[in-house]
């Protein structure tokens, strides 16, 4: 006869293993649309403003200028430059928020 606390266990793990699965199947299946749409929108050109330029303002001047400016902490998963081209997950929700 089986342990109950080992049979327990097995169940257990199963259900952390294949809830694990589904959960990234649907998050492959979520994302397939947004890494199509990034292929097509990495294509355009980006304006990129100079670093040093100061520029002191609240909302008004935002919705004036139509410009934000994002502080991102550069890592190899939130912001990084891979070849002169701008990467990451602050970079990616930032073109989200534009279009």
């Amino acid at each position: 006869m089986i342990n109950p606390v080992l049979n327990w266990c097995r169940l257990a793990w199963r259900l952390v293993l294949y809830s694990t699965l589904l959960i990234a199947i649907l998050f492959l299946t979520a994302a397939m649309p947004l890494i199509a749409q990034g292929v097509e929108t990495n294509s355009r050109q980006v304006q990129k403003l100079p670093a040093n330029e100061s520029w002191l303002g609240d909302f008004d001047e935002m919705a004036t200028k139509r410009q934000i400016r994002a502080l991102v902490v550069n890592s190899k998963t939130v912001y990084f430059s891979d070849r002169g081209r701008q990467r990451g997950i602050s970079y990616n929700m930032l073109e989200e928020f534009e279009t």
